[in-house]
């Protein structure tokens, strides 16, 4: 799970940590999987991750007040 805390996002940490991930993925020829917020849906885009499908998990059920919802994205390795 990656998570920058609300107080120090937009600073790029986020950004080198995927990156270190993709460049170790890249250099095993393995693709990534991942499952994005809405937030974070952005910086995955920029590193080359597709959305394949989204999902919706309706939280009410588990004393929410609502849904919520993810992309599921991949990344195949480059060359």
């Amino acid at each position: 799970m990656l998570h920058t805390d609300p107080k120090h996002q937009r600073r790029g940490a986020g950004g080198v940590l995927v990156k270190w991930g993709t460049k170790k993925a890249d250099d095993l020829r393995l693709p990534i999987y991942l499952e994005s917020s809405a937030e974070g849906y952005r910086l995955y885009q920029k590193h080359g991750f597709e959305k394949v499908e989204s999902f919706e998990v309706d939280l009410t059920q588990f004393g929410g007040d609502n849904t919520a919802s993810a992309a599921l994205m991949i990344r195949e390795p480059l060359p």
